[in-house]
């Protein structure tokens, strides 16, 4: 059987993919919070345009955390059609995928509840 590309949902990397882009989002989030609150600092209040555009971005991360969990879970459904290793990986990076998406959404809702700049 030859190797499955690394955009392949049943190929290694989609176990650390998850995290990976959960962490750049991370970085991302409080990199440009901080760089926006030293540069010019929105007024008091949730309802700011940086709250506005962290909120899209962390959307736009829960959606593609989200749509790569529901493709994992598709996956498994399909036993007949993958290895026992390749359902392992699938089933595996469906949890990492669904867990990172939950906290992406949690965090980032409970980050955006509240004026942000300080």
């Amino acid at each position: 059987m030859p190797n499955p590309s690394p955009a392949s949902a049943h190929h290694p990397l989609q176990v650390p993919a998850g995290l990976l882009i959960w962490c750049l989002w991370f970085a991302v989030f409080y990199g440009s919070l901080s760089f926006a609150c030293m540069i010019s600092p929105p007024g008091p209040g949730p309802f700011t345009w940086l709250n506005g555009g962290l909120a899209l971005f962390t959307l736009t991360t829960f959606a593609l955390l989200a749509w790569r969990a529901w493709r994992a879970w598709q996956l498994t459904r399909a036993p007949g059609q993958l290895s026992e290793h390749q359902q392992a990986l699938v089933c595996l990076s469906g949890y990492v995928y669904t867990i990172t998406a939950a906290t992406t959404l949690l965090m980032g809702g409970l980050l955006l509840s509240q004026s942000l700049c300080l």
